[in-house]
């Protein structure tokens, strides 16, 4: 919150959720290290790119918005890089607008995240089964 604005709260969710697959349910498959960052990665790129497509009506925003996760949900499919968490990325950076700042506080975050769950991994205990 002290370095991005409130015009990217949805890359914020994004890695609060992140945040919460990672540090709540460490031993599941989306929180492995190569899962988050590569669909981080993923996500960047594909929100990215379409932040560059002209889109000025309402109908125009919510197809761009919804070829963007799905594209960057497929990518990630096909990489096997699966993070859910990601597609917020996708979809935050394509509303925002490609900025250097949100880019990189968005990679220095999951690299943080990612340092902390390695270090921590022993610590944790893992939620997921207790649904």
């Amino acid at each position: 919150f002290l370095v991005l604005s409130m015009d990217d709260q949805i890359v914020i969710a994004s890695l609060g959720a992140t945040a919460f697959v990672v540090f709540a349910m460490p031993k599941s498959r989306a929180a492995e290290t190569s899962r988050t960052i590569g669909g981080h990665a993923i996500g960047l790129l594909c929100g990215s790119l379409a932040s560059l497509i002209p889109h000025a009506g309402h109908a125009s925003t919510a197809m761009v918005y919804g070829l963007t996760v799905g594209v960057a949900c497929f990518l990630m499919l096909v990489t096997r890089y699966k993070h859910p968490p990601a597609a917020g990325t996708a979809l935050g950076i394509t509303a925002t607008g490609m900025s250097t700042s949100t880019i990189v506080f968005v990679v220095l975050s999951v690299i943080l995240i990612s340092i902390l769950r390695i270090v921590t991994l022993n610590l944790l205990q893992d939620f997921s089964a207790d649904d």
